[in-house]
């Protein structure tokens, strides 16, 4: 959805005031919301509160009954909150005004505490939106980056942070080389000696960067050509999409996935065929068909699949529309991907 925004540089975010009680719940469903205040006795909603199962549905429908015809063409709708996006100042006031003026015949009113108007770079849906694409908000990752680092034998794994992490403990090799060490309980045993170091305290703050420090995402050019690299092993797919802006390589999507029962007896040149087709046709489909790219691999017999005589069956789709080039270099990035 956030693609949409390509090539804007001001936006407005509006965000609804009290947005499910601006719904009003009609006489026979009113019932269905009521619950018992002891000894007062039951009570029921006049308007839609947050809890009902068919909330996020009725309001969504509502806001694109609302603006509908505006979605996606001059702005964003998800919930209630909204975002006004343009390329230049002046159609972004007559943008905006459109959307207030369309909010205001439905009879929705807006919280202006919670609303910003014609800026070059703005939070929205748990993003930081500018020009030049789309980040994680700092907030969220300051948490990670503020980590306590563990003080005993009971915090080794550092309560709750593991979870977070463990994706990321085979894309550190080298800093987390050793992490699983002969002799080590790994449910706390206190005969089991806490040690906390060096090597220890720049891999926890290494493994908070790589949490905390994640790139642009860039808006897709479809003007111009796209570049996708893939990679596959026995522990799943993982693909990046890549364009050149402004003479620099930039990131538009990532993209893995982990393999089913079957999949996992595939041999490895099959493996990489089927992370290019699923690359291709699945994932990256909206950005991909139609428009002109190219495949970097390691995987040699990878240039073969453009001959589709070569490379028969249903993994051969994808090099009927677009062949595949060979890089000596390793794709890294799809490489870690694949292995989350």
């Amino acid at each position: 959805m956030l693609d949409a925004l390509s090539g804007s540089k001001y936006f407005t975010v509006l965000d609804l005031k009290s947005g499910y009680h601006q719904v009003e719940i009609t006489e026979e469903h009113k019932e269905r919301t009521a619950f018992s205040v002891a000894p007062l006795g039951f009570y029921e909603y006049n308007r839609m509160a947050m809890g009902l199962a068919n909330a996020p549905a009725t309001y969504q429908r509502l806001m694109e009954e609302c603006l509908g015809d505006l979605h996606l063409h001059i702005c964003l709708v998800f919930l209630d909150d909204i975002i006004v996006f343009s390329s230049s100042f002046d159609e972004h006031l007559e943008r905006v005004e459109r959307v207030l003026d369309r909010l205001r015949d439905c009879g929705l009113k807006l919280n202006p505490k919670k609303c910003t108007f014609a800026q070059d770079r703005v939070k929205y849906v748990g993003h930081i939106v500018s020009a030049a694409g789309v980040e994680t908000d700092p907030e969220k990752c300051e948490k990670v980056k503020n980590w306590p680092v563990p003080g005993h034998l009971r915090r080794r794994f550092v309560r709750r942070f593991s979870a977070i992490a463990k994706p990321l403990t085979d894309l550190l090799p080298d800093v987390l080389k050793g992490k699983k060490k002969k002799g080590k309980d790994a449910k706390g045993n206190k005969s089991v000696k806490w040690v906390w170091g060096t090597r220890e305290e720049e891999a926890f703050r290494k493994l908070k960067d790589c949490l905390s420090s994640p790139p642009v995402l860039a808006f897709p050019d479809y003007a111009q050509s796209f570049e996708l690299h893939t990679d596959a092993s026995i522990h799943g797919l993982g693909a990046v999409l890549y364009q050149v802006q402004d003479n620099q390589k930039r990131v538009v999507c990532f993209a893995s996935r982990g393999l089913s029962r079957s999949e996992r007896n595939y041999p490895a040149h099959k493996l990489e065929f089927l992370a290019l087709k699923w690359a291709v046709t699945e994932k990256f489909h909206d950005y991909l068909y139609g428009h002109s790219f190219s495949v970097l691999t390691d995987n040699n017999p990878m240039t073969k699949g453009a001959n589709p005589s070569l490379n028969p069956g249903p993994l051969a789709n994808p090099f009927t529309q677009q062949g595949a080039s060979e890089d000596s270099q390793r794709r890294w990035n799809a490489f870690n991907l694949r292995r989350l």
